[in-house]
């Protein structure tokens, strides 16, 4: 019996020395904490794109961590919100400092950019159209855990519809001073809230938008000036508008109307492409095109214009 009962004490033993074993590499595994350090980040084609297509490198970025998909629960026993992300030229990487800090257990890892430091939620970033503004993005969900912290890759998409005007002076005889450009009867909003973990956009209603022009971009030019619009959508179906562009030029409201059939949709991450002509007699619409801005395919529309 004694011999027995040595044997169980000895498998016991055994047992428990294995089990200490494990316990302590796991244990190990989940205490390795690593630095979140952001390989790449990837955007679509933008206004803002300085190498290629790679993300600006002259812009911090904001991201949020949560230990479940649905962006609710914060990863680690404080969390991590808002933290601002900037491109380190000496690691060739997007670092915080502190940095985020991440197990072996996932976490979820979302982003949108321009940074704010007043943005308290993923899920309620501030949005507003503007001429010449920051092209707003989000990236969704990104999974990340100890293994690939340091060589993490980030998506960013486009929250925003872009209409970029092209105004060319024909023989006009005035100043060409363009002050402000509106754009009535459209799908627009002044502002809204984006959700960066889905790309929705609500608190939005339809209003006519009327975009003021720095006096640094004001002269139109025979070869043309270009007025790059980032518009918040008021609707989330895509269709063509009617729209009634007008532009104050030296202090004369001046209006040309795009039909539905002209094919401006001003709708999240598309792009509208517009050449109006001016002369003395006003503005005539020469060409518009609209496309997924993503994709950067385009279908035009001529008009004949002055």
């Amino acid at each position: 019996m004694k011999h027995i009962y040595f044997a169980f004490a000895t498998l016991a033993l055994v047992s428990l020395i294995a089990g200490c074993t494990k316990d302590s590499i796991e244990d190990n595994r989940s205490g390795a904490l690593a630095n979140l350090e952001l390989a790449t980040v990837n955007s679509a084609p933008t206004k803002a794109v300085i190498d290629g297509t790679t993300f600006p490198q002259d812009g911090n970025i904001g991201l949020f961590l949560f230990k479940d998909e649905a962006a609710t629960t914060p990863y680690g026993e404080t969390g991590y919100a808002n933290v601002d992300y900037a491109y380190n030229s000496e690691k060739s990487k997007w670092t915080a400092n502190p940095s985020m800090k991440v197990g072996s257990t996932a976490g979820y890892l979302y982003g949108y950019y321009p940074y704010n430091s007043s943005a308290s939620s993923i899920k309620t970033i501030s949005v507003s159209s503007s001429l010449n503004g920051d092209d707003v993005m989000y990236a969704t969900k990104q999974s990340v855990t100890d293994e690939n912290a340091a060589q993490t890759t980030l998506t960013m998409n486009h929250a925003l519809a872009r209409v970029a005007i092209t105004v060319k002076s024909n023989g006009y005889t005035g100043n060409a001073k363009l002050t402000s450009i509106k754009f009535a009867g459209a799908e627009t909003s002044v502002s809204g809230t984006l959700d960066a973990t889905s790309g929705t956009i609500s608190g939005t209603t339809k209003s006519d938008v009327t975009l003021t022009v720095p006096e640094a971009s004001q002269q139109i030019t025979a070869e043309g000036s270009v007025y790059e619009c980032l518009l918040v959508p008021s609707k989330a179906e895509a269709n063509k508008q009617n729209v009634a562009l007008t532009l104050t030029i030296d202090g004369q409201d001046k209006t040309a109307t795009l039909s539905g059939d002209n094919g401006v949709i001003i709708l999240q991450s598309t792009k509208s492409i517009i050449t109006i002509t001016l002369s003395d007699s006003g503005i005539a619409v020469s060409s518009v095109s609209a496309s997924d801005w993503t994709s950067g395919s385009e279908s035009s529309h001529g008009f004949g214009g002055e």
